[in-house]
């Protein structure tokens, strides 16, 4: 698969998930339960910096170049914070034990971006 199709995918896939916790909070975090108004704040918080990266990954995916190198460290980076957070989160049963599907995601991501880096996906931008 291509480095840019790849990044695709990662854009749709934040979008989707950012866009349901900036608009609809209560859905994204359903399965903590009734959610405070703090609650609210950070899963709006936080759709808007995902949208915000799914926006800067198609961005990255179109126009491949300088770009593509930064944006697949930054992926990296947020894959794997987000997936460490969650695995504690799950671990503690903060939140439920359906999170492993969102966790094996990040984990997908992660692989599948140092793939590419490992591979040298800067110095061919088409892949």
């Amino acid at each position: 698969m291509k480095v840019t199709l790849f990044l695709k995918i990662q854009a749709i896939y934040l979008a989707a998930i950012g866009g349901l916790s900036l608009l609809i909070p209560q859905a994204a975090g359903g399965r903590l339960g009734s959610l405070t108004a703090f609650d609210v704040f950070v899963a709006r918080s936080l759709g808007a910096v995902l949208v915000t990266v799914a926006a800067l990954d198609w961005v990255a995916s179109t126009s491949p170049g300088p770009m593509l190198r930064p944006a697949l460290w930054a992926n990296v980076f947020m894959n794997v914070t987000l997936g460490a957070i969650d695995t504690l989160a799950t671990a503690n049963a903060t939140i439920s034990a359906s999170s492993w599907t969102g966790i094996s995601i990040h984990a997908l991501f992660t692989i599948g971006l140092l793939g590419y880096l490992l591979r040298g996906a800067e110095s061919a931008p088409h892949r």
